[in-house]
């Protein structure tokens, strides 16, 4: 912040006046609670936020899901289908340089006065979405190709969430309790999206049943 802070106030004030040395407050806060909340998702919060999300979809009567994916992990896996699982996360490795460059970008636009915050949460905002249920698609075994078709049917909500979520990890100094508390919001999503899903199938075996008896 001390660094940051002259030199960002310096360039606003010469762009905008008396109002930059604010302005270049709240954003210099915010580049601080981005790197800190990048540090943090990849040395910490990854492992908390799977223990959470498991623990929210056990206690709210979504175990099943939770067992299912573990057991997906236990059961042995074929050599080749491990290559080709391997392979296909090669792009996921590959792209690390690119996740810190666009960290990075992001700094710089969250700099612009006024409308800089607003162009980062809508960058950022479908990704954070699909983020809240990057677990989920994890216990389900779904593939990439899945994950898209999800997505696309529900955007608007996916891109709502994700704006939500990014703008409360915005604020500065509860960056990570909002990300601890995004992650249980999102396992409560999944845990509406399975109870809807168990109701559909219950009542299509009902129906089934009843044309059957009918017959």
């Amino acid at each position: 912040f001390l660094l940051l802070y002259p030199i960002s106030a310096l360039i606003q004030v010469l762009m905008t006046g008396p109002m930059g040395l604010f302005t270049a407050w709240i954003s210099v806060l915010q580049q601080s609670a981005l790197v800190s909340a990048f540090v943090v998702t990849i040395l910490l919060m990854p492992e908390v936020q799977r223990i959470a999300f498991d623990a929210v979809l056990s206690n709210e009567f979504a175990d099943d899901v939770v067992l299912l994916g573990k057991l997906r992990r236990i059961v042995k896996v074929p050599f080749l289908v491990k290559c080709g699982k391997l392979l296909w996360a090669l792009p996921n490795m590959l792209a690390f340089p690119y996740i810190i460059a666009k960290a990075i970008l992001l700094m710089f636009v969250g700099s612009i006065p006024f409308v800089g915050t607003i162009i980062v949460v809508l960058i950022q905002a479908p990704s954070k979405g699909l983020q809240a249920h990057a677990r989920y698609f994890v216990l389900k075994g779904f593939d990439k190709r899945q994950i898209r078709a999800i997505y696309r049917g529900n955007t608007g909500a996916y891109m709502g969430f994700g704006i939500a979520a990014t703008l409360l990890e915005q604020i500065p100094f509860l960056s990570i309790f909002f990300m601890f508390t995004n992650t249980i919001g999102g396992a409560l999503w999944v845990v509406n999206i399975e109870q809807k899903r168990k109701k559909e199938t219950q009542e299509l075996k009902e129906k089934e049943n009843a044309e059957q008896i009918l017959q």
